[in-house]
């Protein structure tokens, strides 16, 4: 068996497998997931109570403290995270492979 041939014969049986790395151009979008609402059953005991003392702020003090500290808390460990995260938009990133691409 000739030396070329052996290579011929392999490229042809894994032409599918021996692709060249490249970028892609654009980028898909995230699959939705249904968002974790943290502060959900505070703001529902919130109202209630608000629709129970016809809208008065002063008998739902304390349900009022326990949402207003609950939405504090998330929004700080959400940014807190955001910046671990380092994320960057799908629309961010498509401008800039687009740009990329242009160049070569």
């Amino acid at each position: 068996m000739v030396q070329g041939s052996s290579n011929v014969l392999f490229r042809s049986r894994y032409k599918g497998l021996m692709r060249t790395m490249k970028l892609k151009s654009t980028v898909r979008q995230q699959r939705k997931t249904i968002p974790f609402i943290p502060c959900l059953t505070a703001m529902t005991n919130m109202l209630s109570c608000w629709q129970k003392n016809s809208y008065d702020d002063k008998a739902c003090k304390q349900q009022i403290s326990i949402f207003l500290e609950c939405v504090r808390n998330s929004t700080e460990s959400s940014q807190a995270a955001a910046e671990r995260r380092n994320w960057w938009p799908t629309e961010v990133l498509n401008e800039h492979l687009k740009r990329f691409s242009k160049k070569q």
